[in-house]
């Protein structure tokens, strides 16, 4: 067989596992320059589309525009539609107060659209629902449900 052949084009699985690895750094690379500012919501990798994508919050993206040059991986930045800071303290909110439902953790959605709740079990005589857009009247935000959140320790 001829060496040289052996030097072509990686097989498409490494060559997509070299492209995730990419990816994946590029966008720990971005998260870690972009940590702690007030209009990042989130950083991701798309495998699938073959870019990192940034959700951020407000139309002052100048923090960004330095950063965005660091990664070799191509980026999108896609607009927010809240703030993430009053999306975090709505979700903190929501898992520290009685609100007569059994809330197991609560999470803003990746890509700022609102609130994840997640349920121990379906609340009895409401339904999901219900519950859903009780929670998002309180909070000023979309709340979704999920029933297969984690289940809290034992105390």
């Amino acid at each position: 067989m001829d060496p040289s052949k052996l030097e072509s084009s990686p097989p498409e699985e490494a060559k997509n596992s070299l492209e995730e690895s990419e990816l994946l750094k590029d966008a720990g690379i971005l998260l870690e320059a972009l940590h702690g500012s007030s209009a990042l919501v989130s950083v991701s990798s798309d495998v699938d589309h073959g870019r990192v994508v940034v959700y951020w919050y407000g139309n002052d993206r100048s923090a960004l525009e330095g950063i965005l040059s660091s990664v070799g991986s191509p980026v999108e930045v896609r607009s927010s539609p809240y703030d993430p800071e009053a999306l975090d303290n709505a979700a903190e909110f929501l898992l520290a107060t009685d609100l007569g439902i059994d809330v197991s953790a609560t999470s803003v959605e990746p890509d700022g659209s609102g609130i994840l709740v997640s349920l121990v079990s379906a609340p009895i005589g409401e339904g999901l629902e219900e519950v859903a857009a009780r929670l998002s009247t309180l909070v000023g935000f979309p709340v979704d449900i999920d029933l297969n959140g984690p289940v809290p320790a034992a105390k």
